[in-house]
């Protein structure tokens, strides 16, 4: 499903788009996608530091080694 949304833009923007060989509609669709997957990849960072694992100095093999004695 999609939906429309208006936007006014001067058309020395639009020649500008042109001239790049895009269609208007499609060249901010792409941009739009591009935005949207910019701001996923932040909030997808920022969950991993709020949310990583803290090691306090210990190495990822002395960590498997830990978890694997305590069974």
């Amino acid at each position: 499903m999609s939906s429309v949304v208006s936007l006014r833009i001067d058309d020395e923007k639009i020649g500008e788009i042109r001239k790049m060989g895009h269609k208007p509609s499609e060249y901010l669709s792409m941009i739009l996608e591009a935005q949207l997957r910019l701001e996923r990849s932040k909030r997808s960072l920022e969950w991993f530091k709020r949310n990583r694992f803290r090691t306090k100095g210990m190495v990822g093999k002395d960590m498997i080694r830990k978890d694997r004695d305590s069974r």
